[in-house]
């Protein structure tokens, strides 16, 4: 117990070191001695720094979306011009070639691509099981 300006009051216990830095620099829950160091947190809740680099958070790849299973589902059962189509739908034609990979609707028919005798242009289409 101290006696300050002629009342008795309970203070906290600090030794000759803590309380001169504790003076100097202000609030004691915001500072910590170590070994006779004073540390002094400016931000109470900050994470710790590091020497290491912050891990760069991975890039999204791949199709967004579902815009490729749409266009497989809108393949019509008439032979229709292949670059057009994918053109209009916003598929790639090497998205549209690989049917087996691609096609969830296969229940509904088989898919053909094909080029045209007559007119030499890709043509894709579904037909009926």
């Amino acid at each position: 117990m101290q006696r300050t300006h002629r009342k008795w009051t309970q203070q906290p216990a600090y030794s000759a070191a803590s309380a001169l830095a504790i003076r100097l620099i202000g609030k004691p829950e915001m500072n910590t001695i170590i070994g006779g160091i004073l540390m002094k947190d400016t931000l109470p809740h900050s994470p710790p720094q590091t020497a290491t680099k912050q891990k760069k958070k991975l890039k999204k790849r791949g199709p967004k979306g579902n815009k490729i299973a749409l266009a497989f589902k809108k393949i019509p059962h008439i032979a229709v011009d292949f670059n057009e189509f994918a053109r209009v739908h916003n598929v790639s034609t090497n998205v549209l070639r690989q049917i087996k990979r691609h096609d969830i609707y296969s229940n509904s028919g088989q898919v053909f691509v094909r080029k045209d005798k007559n007119t030499k242009k890709m043509m894709i289409w579904r037909e009926l099981k």
